[in-house]
């Protein structure tokens, strides 16, 4: 029992260490392009950071949620690592082509590039994340998390420093990745590469991932509609504005998801053979997190631009109210963000998609109508309202699926 605890407070330790530093380097980088290289090379960079989730969505192709959660062990490693190179070369492919179809210059480009192939590495990670999670190795994987934080901290700022060429840092972010990849990701999760089995088991992953890889694909597309819309309607520097005011959601995000990765095993189990368990540890976590959104949001009123100012040298004064308004959505979409956990365990990946599928209609047309309006701050009011409206989607549909006995 007490090697039991000890393993659990190891797994917390590293989980939490790993997802900080990896939620704050997306954050740090975005400092250090803007400080270094200018607003409008920022704005390239942030939704290259965005476009990157999209793609990796593809890459992962259902993540490794339902990978950890295969409590049947339906698929093997093998299967699950050999589906996953397949999906990561696609991804490579079709990132090749949208780049040279929509970039319309080789700056920007070779960010978008460089910031999809990093994430196609880390598509590859995830598939030994998830085994070795699968095993109770969480410890491990917060370690590599930690390692590649803090080495593509270290040479991102460094050559960009010396060379004030963004391009530069990314291809070092890149081999940094690669390298941790194949000589520790690999290594620890003790995996032996070996012929693969019949392309039958690839058309039942395919099949049955298909609804959690359109609702990752959603997720992200959905989330992220406003950028898109502000990307053809406005300058370059506005992606660089949004990205910044937008980034302390993407911090609490990956901070919720520390606290929820050590959780998803036991929410696994829970659902098996104790539902109202199941129930009580989701309640409890929505309450934590609540509690800590609501003093986060009174902390970014009072400090909140001055904060962002100086770090990223630029003023953000006359966009106080956009920040809060961006910072509130983001914290109805942290709800979503742990709903979508368990509805997932439950294997509701059709129902979530449809949800998606709507309030992405609904976004669209908002952004469109609102940006074309009111700009910059039309975004804002889109991107929250969007999740808003997920937010409620998402409550009473889980309501609606623990209300009683398990479904």
């Amino acid at each position: 029992m007490k090697t039991n605890l000890n393993n659990i407070k190891k797994d917390y330790f590293w989980n939490t260490l790993g997802t900080i530093f990896y939620a704050f380097n997306s954050l740090i980088f975005l400092v250090i392009v803007t400080r270094i290289n200018g607003l409008e090379i920022a704005g390239y960079f942030s939704f290259g950071l965005v476009l990157s989730l999209i793609f990796y969505a593809i890459a992962s192709y259902g993540g490794r949620n339902y990978q950890i959660t295969d409590y049947k062990n339906e698929f093997t490693e093998k299967e699950y690592v050999s589906f996953r190179f397949r999906t990561t070369l696609i991804t490579i492919i079709i990132a090749l082509l949208f780049s040279l179809l929509y970039c319309d210059n080789l700056t920007k480009a070779l960010i978008i590039i460089l910031l999809i192939l990093e994430k196609c590495v880390e598509s590859i990670s995830d598939v030994f994340y998830g085994i070795m999670q699968k095993k109770g190795e969480l410890s491990t994987v917060g370690k590599s998390m930690f390692i590649k934080s803090i080495l593509s901290l270290f040479f991102f700022f460094l050559l960009d420093y010396l060379f004030e060429n963004v391009v530069f840092s990314l291809v070092a972010y890149l081999f940094i990745n690669l390298l941790v990849l194949i000589f520790y990701d690999i290594k620890k999760s003790k995996y032996i590469f070996s012929k693969q089995t019949k392309a039958l088991s690839y058309m039942k992953i395919f099949r049955n991932c298909f609804a959690y890889f359109i609702l990752s694909f959603l997720v992200n597309y959905v989330y992220n509609i406003p950028r898109y819309v502000l990307d053809i309607n406005m300058a370059p520097n506005f992606q660089g504005i949004f990205g910044i005011i937008v980034m302390p959601v993407s911090v609490l995000l990956l901070i919720v998801q520390f606290i929820i990765q050590p959780q998803i095993v036991n929410m696994t189990k829970y659902y098996e053979s104790d539902f109202p368990n199941f129930k009580l540890l989701i309640r409890k976590i929505i309450n934590l997190v609540l509690v800590f959104s609501l003093i986060s949001l009174i902390a970014a009123y009072f400090i909140g631009i001055p904060f962002l100012n100086s770090i990223y040298n630029v003023n953000l004064d006359e966009y106080k109210l956009e920040f809060i308004i961006c910072l509130i959505g983001g914290i109805f979409y942290l709800i979503v963000f742990i709903l979508l956990n368990p509805l997932t365990i439950m294997r509701k990946g059709k129902a979530q998609m449809i949800i998606y599928i709507i309030n992405g209609f609904i976004s669209i047309i908002l952004s469109i109508l609102l940006i074309s309006r009111y700009l910059f701050s039309g975004a804002v009011i889109s991107y929250s309202v969007t999740m808003i409206l997920l937010s409620v989607s998402y409550c009473l549909y889980y309501l609606y699926m623990v209300r009683g006995e398990k479904v």
